[in-house]
């Protein structure tokens, strides 16, 4: 089982213990003692440490994000000093010299060493890397890498599962899903912050791991689920998902971006993925990666819901369902006119769905040749954004991730105005809406409902 380590940075003897006292509350099995950034008073006191939690010790150079600047000799013989506290483990780059290995493993038999190698520039070779590390006595190897796409990332944790012996960690915000699916890879060790606001280079708090994504049940037969596409950092999937989905399961954010699809599909066939969400710009693209495609998701052209069925991988669209589910709550579109702004994945699925409802749909976009396509296609009205004063409507439906904000006076007082940009709790449309008198439906409503039926595909509810 991946064991969790927390960092204990002090500064103070007093600070330190309160740091693991707390780590050990939370779930940590590890805490690492960073000696490079305790106060030499503490350097003196090390063997003060409550022993609640095994403790590692590391000593980290400059070069590779240590604190301490002094001559490497010193480091060194400061490090072997702070060894006769008797940890556990100690953590030492692979790049020091030998002859360090050979002292603490002559002295200190019992402590445990992992060799570590920090790489903070470019995404080097794993396996060149790997194989310049390899040194006598070091029963555990670390390796961290910037990861600076989606699939560098998948390649850290491809790479890890073909190697024993091995952490490997992908560093900053892209290589966070190398923490949180630590266990599927068997990777010996995962670090995590105490609070969030300690979190860097990709790190997610050591609460979040073990609540949020249930990080102590996960391992090698864990079907894994992911939100794909560029940006999500605002997307909330992950804390909807998770705190409902079924054991040995978890889902997870991945920003992807249109140039990078080839290589990340071509990767992501060989890890335990068992379907995505879809956001944008990605849902009118993915067709040519799937093995089917539902015909309703086939005929809007867009595709938010990714099911992988052994070899098979099955493309659906949830979003218009959803979307017009929560609107008839308040009122059914049969026959009535319903404007949709936008005519992207999510207008396309929307449109296609109040047409099939017996809406009269117009859709509004800035773009004349994409709107008279889509109007072609679907066989309803299309005008531009800045014709929205002239159509008299029931219903108004935003689709475009930007504030749009209208006179007041193009918003009739009995309409419905749904926004589905769900990160904000009160957009600018729909504050004016309720200003003109409209009632109005916020889009957390519509990504629980078509999230909802995203679990249904995934697994096969009724």
């Amino acid at each position: 089982m991946t064991k969790l380590i927390t960092v204990i940075e002090g500064p103070t003897l007093a600070k330190a213990k309160e740091q693991i006292a707390k780590a050990s509350s939370k779930g940590a099995d590890l805490v690492e003692i960073r000696l490079d950034r305790l106060e030499p008073k503490a350097l003196d006191q090390l063997s003060e440490l409550p022993r609640e939690l095994p403790l590692i010790f590391t000593f980290r150079k400059t070069a590779q994000g240590g604190a301490a600047e002094m001559e490497e000799a010193k480091r060194l013989e400061l490090f072997e000093k702070c060894l006769e506290a008797k940890p556990e483990y100690c953590d030492i780059e692979t790049d020091t010299e030998l002859a360090f290995f050979d002292t603490v493993k002559k002295k200190h038999p019992k402590i445990k060493i992992i060799g570590s190698f920090h790489n903070l520039g470019e995404f080097p070779s794993l396996e060149e890397t790997f194989e310049k590390m390899q040194k006598t006595h070091i029963e555990h190897y670390k390796l961290a890498v910037m990861a600076y796409s989606a699939s560098e990332s998948l390649k850290i944790m491809l790479f890890t599962q073909q190697h024993k012996q091995l952490t490997c960690i992908g560093l900053g915000k892209e290589g966070q899903i190398t923490r949180i699916l630590a266990p599927l890879f068997n990777n010996e060790f995962c670090y995590a912050p105490l609070e969030a606001e300690d979190a860097t280079m990709g790190q997610v708090p050591l609460e979040d791991l073990i609540e949020l994504y249930r990080f102590k049940t996960l391992g090698p037969k864990t079907r894994v689920y992911a939100l794909i596409g560029h940006p999500v950092r605002q997307s909330v999937g992950h804390l909807f998902h998770n705190k409902s989905f079924p054991k040995n399961t978890v889902y997870v954010k991945i920003d992807l971006d249109v140039p990078e699809l080839p290589l990340f599909f071509s990767l992501i066939r060989q890890l335990p993925f068992a379907g995505f969400s879809i956001t944008m710009p990605l849902k009118e693209l993915l067709g040519r990666f799937l093995t089917s495609v539902d015909p309703s998701a086939a005929a809007i052209g867009s595709i938010n819901t990714i099911m992988i069925e052994k070899e098979h991988w099955l493309g659906f669209n949830t979003d218009g369902t959803g979307a017009l589910d929560v609107l008839e709550k308040k009122q059914k579109v049969k026959g009535k006119k319903v404007v949709v702004l936008g005519s992207g994945g999510s207008g396309r699925a929307i449109a296609s769905e109040a047409i099939a409802r017996g809406a009269k749909v117009v859709v509004l976009n800035r773009t004349p040749e994409r709107r008279e396509a889509l109007a072609k296609e679907f066989g309803c009205e299309a005008a531009g954004l800045e014709e929205l004063g002239e159509i008299p409507f029931d219903v108004l439906i935003n689709s475009i991730p930007v504030d749009l904000i209208f006179d007041a006076k193009e918003l009739p007082p009995k309409a419905i105005v749904m926004d589905i940009v769900y990160w904000e709790e009160e957009t600018p449309l729909l504050k004016l809406a309720k200003e003109r008198g409209c009632k109005t439906i916020g889009g957390m409503e519509m990504f629980e409902a078509q999230a909802e039926l995203q679990q249904k595909i995934w697994f096969k509810k009724s």
